[in-house]
């Protein structure tokens, strides 16, 4: 049996494996409008996929990953939200640091180390998700002279004859 048609089949049954347990516990699995525009809306609110697919109500965050494993639009609507997200993130990050200058940085010391390493994260899912805003810049700089060397074909002859045994061939 070749390696795609035992993925294929593999994928299947896990696929078929999901359903089952799916519709086992009463959650959706056909994919409707109002679903996949509740899952983008919170997407780009900032909450996780997860914590999304945690209400009873959704569907298993597997389901929604194979939708979108099926379905070119839906896997571009969640990378759209995604990048929006970023955005969330950012301003998250912001205000964990401002309530923290807020309180005056007086009380837990632990919790104000806390607070800077959940904003030290939100800014890090910020810059992975929209590296165009908010990732690291990297300059490159080129220094030395670029040359282009062109060769004709007598120019290769010229090069044959100064060469001992050197063959030319068309």
């Amino acid at each position: 049996m070749s390696g795609n048609v035992a993925r294929l089949i593999d994928e299947n049954y896990y696929v078929l494996l999901a359903q089952r347990q799916l519709q086992a516990c009463g959650r959706p699995i056909e994919m409707t409008p109002g679903t996949m525009s509740t899952i983008i809306t919170r997407l780009m609110s900032g909450e996780t996929l997860r914590s999304i697919c945690r209400d009873e109500h959704m569907p298993h965050f597997s389901t929604v990953y194979l939708w979108a494993a099926r379905d070119p639009s839906i896997f571009d609507a969640i990378a759209r939200a995604r990048h929006l997200q970023a955005h969330q993130f950012a301003d998250m990050s912001i205000e964990v640091i401002e309530n923290v200058i807020l309180t005056g940085g007086k009380g837990d010391a632990a919790a104000v180390n806390k607070a800077t390493n959940l904003s030290k994260v939100l800014q890090w899912r910020a810059s992975v998700q929209a590296r165009a805003e908010y990732g690291d810049v990297q300059h490159l700089q080129h220094s030395g002279a670029v040359g282009v060397v062109s060769f004709n074909i007598s120019g290769l002859e010229r090069i044959a004859a100064l060469v001992p045994d050197a063959q030319l061939t068309d």
